[in-house]
């Protein structure tokens, strides 16, 4: 297993294979979370449009539930994980990665994170960072196992 916090530190270096030489700067992803509008996450809006609520346009049949997904709800989803485990823990987690990695380079991983491998995926990536088994520079370390990252267990 490569060792992710390694590969982290090397890039806050500097050591980015895409930048101009000397120049600093940061291209490794840490963390993944789903942001598919087709597999997104259950939002319920119940805003009634005379109060200029947007609810009605997007509930579905289901008494406004209806999926959202993109890029900017992986953000707030890992920020919910990490304020969650500050309440549970009663204390502040404080720059997350140093948890995230410690808790990845543990010969236990897949209990706190789920590993997107591609396994059984068409290809999807850009040509140049495809998702493998372990840390990749497509996905990071991987999607939370949120009971196990809040808890500790």
């Amino acid at each position: 297993m490569i060792n992710a916090y390694t590969e982290y530190a090397n890039a806050k270096k500097g050591t980015c294979v895409l930048a101009a030489r000397k120049t600093p700067c940061r291209e490794v992803p840490d963390v993944s979370a789903n942001a598919d509008e087709w597999t997104g996450y259950a939002e319920y809006c119940n805003g009634p449009a005379s109060l200029g609520s947007v609810c009605p346009e997007f509930s579905s049949p289901t008494k406004g539930w209806f999926a959202i997904g993109g890029t900017s709800l992986s953000s707030p989803l890992w920020s919910a994980v990490i304020g969650d485990r500050d309440g549970y823990k009663g204390q502040r987690t404080g720059l997350a990665n140093r948890l995230l990695y410690s808790l990845f380079n543990r010969s236990k991983a897949a209990a706190y994170f789920h590993d997107i491998t591609g396994q059984g995926q068409a290809a999807n990536n850009n040509g140049l960072f495809p998702v493998t088994r372990g840390y990749d520079m497509a996905t990071g370390i991987g999607t939370p196992n949120m009971r196990a990252i809040i808890t500790g267990s």
